[in-house]
C-alpha cells in the first residue's frame, strides 16, 4: 500500500495483498432450546459452555469445511 494506512479495503484486494488469509464464512443460525428458538443473544451467554461448543461443532459438521483441519474463532 505504498506505506499508506488502509482504512477501507475490499475483501478481494486484501486477499490479493496477502493481508488476509483465505477463509470460509458461515453463520450458525438459531439455537433451539426446549423446542424454542433462542433469538435473544443475551440468553446464549447463559448456556453451559459445553452445550454451546457442541452446538457449534454440530453446525460445523453440517456445513463442512475445506482443508485438513478446522480452524475457528
Amino acid at each position: 500500500f505504498d506505506s499508506n494506512v488502509a482504512y477501507e479495503i475490499s475483501l478481494q484486494k486484501s486477499l490479493e495483498s496477502e493481508i488476509l488469509c483465505p477463509f470460509h464464512y458461515f453463520v450458525v443460525s438459531d439455537y433451539i432450546q426446549d423446542g424454542v428458538a433462542v433469538d435473544d443473544y443475551s440468553q446464549l451467554r447463559d448456556l453451559p459452555c459445553e452445550e454451546r461448543v457442541k452446538y457449534i461443532l454440530d453446525r460445523t459438521d453440517y456445513y463442512g469445511y475445506s482443508g485438513d483441519a478446522l480452524k475457528a474463532l
